[in-house]
């Protein structure tokens, strides 16, 4: 039987997904960063590589590498000046960098036919692919598990990928007077250019609303690996030990999510706002936050991480979304004297 969620996908379907992503990705080039130029059409390019487009993620680590506030610098000058500037700062370097390139994804904007500069990191950097990982899942999960479950599609941002796996029957939880219907099961967030390490968290979908819960802290973060060499046998391993003992902190997170419609709130403003101010850029959140939180009947932390998750559920960034429902996680897993 399969979720009855309308995007839901395969493990199979999503290998498909998965490998022609893969295919994008070129071999990477060691470049001297004084043999790179920058354009005034925005572009970058160098002997090794001919001209590339240059993604978000990229150009914030080229700014670091070369010192510059791209956006606070360069928002009123031409092209040429801006390339000039970059250029000489360039030409001064004596360091040398690994590029991470790819062609352009369908519908990603780019110059003709270049190819896509997704990263500049270090000569070390060793990424473990999302094709890697995957194929990995399925030596480590049986045939009839990954028939038992289904995968909401992956998604690719210029600095992440994001993928949910979720378990095939869903769990009733009694929150209150209420029953709630959840879908358990893990959440994948991996990154190729250096943005983030490869986690896997424990991961809750509540079916009234599509609503999203990350669970991410101590035992609830079933995997946390930083991007460094590592041969197949030891990633299997690692997955295998990472997802042992799933079922078990399905039912400890659902339980967790029944006693907290009974966690009343005294100033949930408050509390909101300490947990926002952890992650930059996310204070605005607040306001719609708890206007959500007022259509409900109560200001139970249930009721305030299920308004987190409503609002995570309409960001159109997937990291954004990640780091909101991760937010409200912490909230579950809060002491009464913490909140």
């Amino acid at each position: 039987m399969r979720l009855m969620l309308g995007n839901v996908q395969s493990f199979d379907e999503v290998s498909s997904l998965l490998r022609s992503e893969a295919k994008l990705w070129q071999e990477d080039r060691v470049v001297p960063l004084n043999k790179i130029y920058a354009t005034p059409e925005g572009t970058v390019t160098s002997l090794q590589t001919g001209p590339l487009t240059i993604t978000p993620w990229a150009k914030k680590q080229l700014s670091t590498l070369l010192g510059i506030r791209w956006e606070r610098w360069f928002d009123k000058v031409s092209g040429a000046e801006l390339a000039e500037e970059i250029n000489r700062r360039l030409y001064r370097s004596e360091e040398s960098i690994k590029l991470r390139i790819r062609a352009p994804r369908p519908g990603e904007a780019s110059s003709g036919d270049e190819a896509v500069l997704a990263a500049l990191v270090s000569k070390s950097y060793t990424p473990i692919e999302d094709m890697r990982v995957w194929n990995n899942l399925n030596q480590v999960l049986s045939a009839n598990a990954r028939k038992a479950v289904g995968v909401i599609p992956p998604q690719f941002t210029d600095r992440s990928t994001h993928l949910c796996v979720l378990g095939e029957n869903p769990v009733e939880v009694k929150i209150g007077n209420e029953t709630e219907t959840y879908y358990a099961g893990f959440y994948l967030r991996n990154s190729q250019v250096g943005f983030t390490a490869l986690t896997i968290d424990i991961y809750f979908l509540r079916l009234v609303c599509v609503n999203g819960l990350m669970v991410s802290t101590n035992e609830f973060q079933l995997l946390y690996r930083t991007h460094r060499p590592i041969v197949e046998k030891a990633l299997n391993t690692l997955l295998h030990q990472s997802l042992s003992g799933l079922e078990g902190r399905w039912e400890q997170g659902l339980s967790l999510l029944g006693s907290a419609g009974q966690k009343k709130l005294i100033n949930p403003e408050v509390v909101l706002k300490n947990y926002l101010r952890q992650v930059p850029g996310m204070r605005h959140l607040n306001k719609p936050i708890i206007e959500e939180l007022n259509r409900s009947s109560d200001s139970s932390a249930f009721n305030l991480i299920q308004a987190m998750t409503h609002v995570a559920k309409g960001l159109p960034q997937p990291d954004q979304r990640y780091e909101l429902e991760r937010l409200a996680g912490e909230l579950l897993l809060a002491k009464e004297t913490e909140v």
